[in-house]
């Protein structure tokens, strides 16, 4: 127990020089025992950088995904007709007519 305060007391202490974070205390865990270890600063960071990066590919890979959707066989399906194509002349005639119904 003992061992254990001592351990979480310096863990609380940073390596400071010239107020600027030189290495971060880390408590890793080895054979059931919790010991200290001193990490470069930048070195923890890069280390923090590749955890942050494997949770966020977890939660991503975890993540419910949208069901697909059969978007464009639903518009094939709209436009499949037993009936020939519309002339450029009926489709003219059909603009015009929303155009004054629209628009007076």
């Amino acid at each position: 127990m003992d061992e254990e305060k001592h351990v979480n007391d310096a863990a609380a202490a940073y390596t400071t020089m010239a107020d600027q974070i030189v290495s971060k205390p880390v408590i890793l865990e080895l054979g059931g025992k919790p010991v200290l270890v001193l990490v470069p600063y930048d070195e923890y960071q890069r280390l923090r950088r590749i955890e942050m990066d494997a949770k966020a590919r977890q939660a991503a890979a975890c993540a419910p995904t949208r069901p697909k959707r059969n978007t464009l066989k639903k518009a094939l399906g709209l436009l499949a007709t037993s009936g020939p194509a519309p002339s450029d002349a009926e489709v003219e005639q059909w603009l015009l007519e929303h155009r004054l119904e629209k628009y007076g």
